[in-house]
């Protein structure tokens, strides 16, 4: 059974989260037989380094995939896309992170 589309949230304390905090990032899909495997994307490359990946698990027939993440400026205007997939099939979610970056000031 191909797995259901995904959704991401986050667990950020406002909507523009600030550089340098940790934040979480949640995939949820419901169904999918067997289990789908869950991986993450960055604006298209694969996750790996400088991101915390934690196992994908499941309750009640819904697939999490969770991703911890501190946040830089690159992350401003960045995609994260979490992909859920089987034999059956597969399906994707992005979710844009809009990261409220300090300025430094450059003395004259």
């Amino acid at each position: 059974m191909e797995p259901g589309a995904p959704t991401v949230s986050t667990n950020a304390s406002s909507r523009d989260p600030r550089e340098s905090e940790h934040i979480r990032l949640t995939c949820e899909s419901t169904g999918g037989n067997p289990v789908p495997d869950v991986t993450w994307y960055r604006n298209g490359a694969p996750l790996s380094a400088g991101v915390t990946l934690v196992p994908t698990s499941v309750k009640f027939g819904t697939t999490f995939g969770l991703l911890d993440v501190q946040l830089s400026r690159k992350d401003n205007g960045a995609n994260f896309t979490c992909d859920v997939e089987n034999d059956a099939g597969h399906a994707a979610a992005t979710a844009q992170l809009s990261v409220h970056c300090t300025l430094k000031h450059v003395a004259s």
